[in-house]
């Protein structure tokens, strides 16, 4: 066997194993403890949705982690448990879902500021308080 048929069943394995390139899809689901996400291809619509792993994501410029709704373009590869995606770019990711501030702010005015209902619910049972300590069921 020489080296140029080699070369050839190489490359005729290699475009077996790729299935396309540059294909364009969105995220529908997305497991971030797993690290893991589904994504549908938006040229053919009928096809089950890829699996996609995290550490695929090969774009420097955004958070590379999945989130729904995230268009991105892939390349689709045949694995021993069926199609998977690689080498993928987010191109755009989902406004709804970036938090602008992930830390809450306190607002300090709204801590001490009671409402009529706590105000109602404190006064309620103080009075019952006062009444049962000035009654005389629990002297001895």
């Amino acid at each position: 066997m020489d080296v140029d048929s080699c070369k050839t069943t190489i490359e005729n394995n290699f475009d077996d194993e790729m299935k396309d390139s540059e294909i364009q899809g969105v995220v529908v689901y997305a497991n971030k403890l797993r690290h893991y996400a589904f994504i549908k291809r938006l040229d053919k619509q009928d096809e089950p949705d890829v699996f996609a792993r995290e550490v695929s994501i090969k774009t420097e410029k955004m958070n590379p982690r999945f989130m729904i709704s995230d268009k991105c373009s892939f390349t689709l590869k045949k694995t021993d448990r069926g199609y998977e995606a690689f080498n993928i770019n987010i191109e755009k990711r989902s406004v709804q879902n970036i938090r602008k501030n992930k830390t809450m702010k306190i607002n300090k005015n709204k801590e001490n500021k009671l409402t009529s209902k706590d105000a109602l619910f404190r006064s309620t049972i103080l009075a019952l308080f006062r009444e049962t300590a000035n009654s005389n069921k629990f002297e001895h």
